[in-house]
């Protein structure tokens, strides 16, 4: 498990250079940073590293550069946010997708995971296949999910460039456009989508989206768009009439050798009136 620590300083050329080579010295790997100024002057440098004998003594040590405003242990993003997924599209349907990636986060969150979703609104090829390259300079994402219902042209190549190069995990909604040749899994309920994009990278899940090779039809009356009612419907209208109708030609041949009256009074009790 990675050690964390967050470092305050003075705004000035030369303090990151300082802390590495000084962490270097130590032999201590560095596996992730990131630096950010406030809105007092003061810039922020928060390191996540490999396991050190002493933690103590390397932020004591630290904290004996003049630069240094003040330094503390911090929990990692890992520990913290966890695994990302991140969910990028036009506005209703990136909604969508939050809503079932937000509600399968819960249940794995509440066994032990950390699962966090990202999710931003954008129109636009050029905008769209920005974020998706941007995706590459991301900690920790599993999972991209492009959620519109138009996409193609240079953002196709950009998913094929975190995938080859981050190896980025890409669901697609159902859409129009070349996307869908290029993701990884092609899914038609927005709601669904998200759930599996989730599955994907929690370890409390069994799902390996490697295994899925075709695109997953969901069907029609488990979407959001329609209620049970409509589902009851359905099987009223169709599944019911079904069986009354193989109930009705095996009546006819058990009662082959019997009475026209008998084939009469079978028809008017199997056909759907």
């Amino acid at each position: 498990m990675a050690n964390a620590i967050n470092i305050k300083s003075i705004d000035k050329p030369g303090v990151l250079r300082k802390v590495t080579d000084f962490l270097a010295q130590k032999n201590i790997n560095i596996v992730y940073t990131h630096m950010y100024g406030d809105t007092t002057g003061n810039a922020h440098i928060y390191m996540e590293f490999d396991e050190v004998g002493s933690l103590g003594d390397v932020i004591n040590e630290i904290n004996k550069f003049p630069e240094i405003i003040g330094i503390d242990q911090s929990p990692s993003m890992d520990q913290v946010w966890g695994k990302r997924i991140i969910i990028i599209g036009g506005g209703a349907q990136v909604s969508q997708v939050a809503l079932g990636a937000i509600t399968e986060a819960d249940r794995h969150n509440i066994r032990g995971e950390r699962i966090s979703v990202d999710t931003i609104p954008l129109a636009g090829e050029q905008k769209l296949a920005e974020a998706v390259r941007a995706v590459g300079g991301l900690s920790r994402v599993g999972v991209l999910v492009l959620a519109g219902s138009l996409m193609g042209g240079s953002i196709v190549d950009a998913i094929d460039e975190i995938k080859d190069n981050y190896g980025v995990k890409v669901i697609s909604l159902n859409m129009v456009g070349s996307v869908r040749d290029h993701a990884d899994l092609v899914v038609t309920d927005p709601v669904q989508a998200g759930v599996m994009a989730v599955m994907t990278v929690a370890s409390t899940a069994k799902f390996d989206i490697d295994r899925v090779n075709e695109t997953l039809w969901f069907f029609y009356f488990f979407s959001k768009g329609f209620s049970y009612n409509l589902m009851y419907s359905f099987i009223d209208s169709l599944v019911v009439p079904t069986i009354r109708l193989y109930v009705f030609v095996l009546s006819l041949w058990v009662t082959s050798s019997h009475t026209p009256d008998a084939i009469t009074s079978s028809l008017f009790l199997t056909i759907p009136v």
